[in-house]
């Protein structure tokens, strides 16, 4: 926007105003935790779900770990989508001492 900024990244930061600003855009990154919590109801619910703009190349190991568990999940451009599934797989687990 035009203002000078100096020591980015490091435990001081002097910003330096200047005569004027000028515009700027940005983009907000969607929220990590939200688009994992979509993944995971779409995985439960089964019918599949497309989450739009998710900004795959920041979700970071959240789509892997969900594949791990058996989610299908194809990524087209910026788009997650989540595969519907007939079943969910089985397990056992148990509280008691074995």
């Amino acid at each position: 926007m035009g203002a000078q900024i100096s020591g980015i990244a490091s435990n001081l930061l002097t910003i330096r105003g200047v005569g004027s600003l000028h515009g700027a855009e940005h983009t907000i990154l969607p929220d990590m935790i939200e688009v994992g919590s979509f993944i995971g109801m779409a995985a439960m619910i089964g019918d599949g779900i497309r989450i739009k703009d998710a900004a795959v190349r920041h979700l970071g190991l959240i789509p892997d770990a969900f594949r791990r568990l058996g989610v299908q999940i194809v990524e087209e451009g910026d788009d997650l989508i989540i595969r519907g599934r007939t079943t969910m797989p089985s397990t056992h687990s148990s509280t008691e001492p074995s």
